[in-house]
């Protein structure tokens, strides 16, 4: 496991207590030094770590990393990032080199995530940033359902999982309260016959 990892894991462990620089080092048995540039590197991607003065580090948030383990159901094959362009962008790719449909792309932060219209969209360390590669046997004129399929499913699954009631706002957004939760993009390759 990398030195940042690692790293991510004591912080996970600490929620946001403050963890001295030098009970880091010796935890993962590198230097100080190291662990203060993989805090700038961290920092720099946008993960939620502050310095504080002369008693070390925390997240200034709660520290959430169960992404980093996640296995998903049977069939699924998860590829974790702790920052990526996009993952629509490597679910993408990872369709046209063949890969099988079950393919999960996760990451805790994307720094060109995008939205409908090539819109872009923000995504900060905190949200939930996947695309999942899926293989229909379906005619091209039978895909666009799938987009409002996968909102409707989404909804349920949120109201199911945790008693709030979501509406969906055509084609592709969840909005709970009059703001928006999630949304879902769909993007097709094939050929029409």
């Amino acid at each position: 496991m990398s030195i940042r990892n690692r790293l991510l894991r004591a912080f996970g462990e600490s929620s946001t207590d403050v963890i001295s620089g030098q009970a880091l080092a010796g935890r993962l048995r590198v230097s100080r030094v190291a662990i203060w540039k993989q805090i700038q590197a961290l920092t720099h991607i946008g993960i939620p770590i502050e310095s504080a003065e002369r008693t070390g580090y925390r997240f200034k948030v709660p520290a959430d990393l169960s992404l980093m383990d996640f296995k998903g159901p049977s069939g699924t094959k998860a590829h974790y990032f702790l920052t990526t362009h996009s993952t629509q962008t490597l679910a993408k790719e990872g369709g046209m080199a063949g890969l099988p449909e079950g393919h999960l792309w996760i990451s805790e932060t994307q720094s060109k995530g995008k939205g409908r219209l090539e819109r872009v969209w923000e995504s900060p360390y905190g949200g939930l940033w996947f695309s999942l590669l899926l293989r229909p046997k379906l005619a091209a004129s039978q895909v666009p359902p799938l987009t409002l399929l996968a909102g409707l499913c989404l909804r349920n699954a949120i109201a199911q999982c945790t008693k709030v009631e979501g509406g969906l706002k055509w084609p592709n957004d969840i909005l709970v309260k009059g703001k928006k939760l999630a949304g879902i993009l769909t993007e097709m390759s094939g050929q029409m016959d």
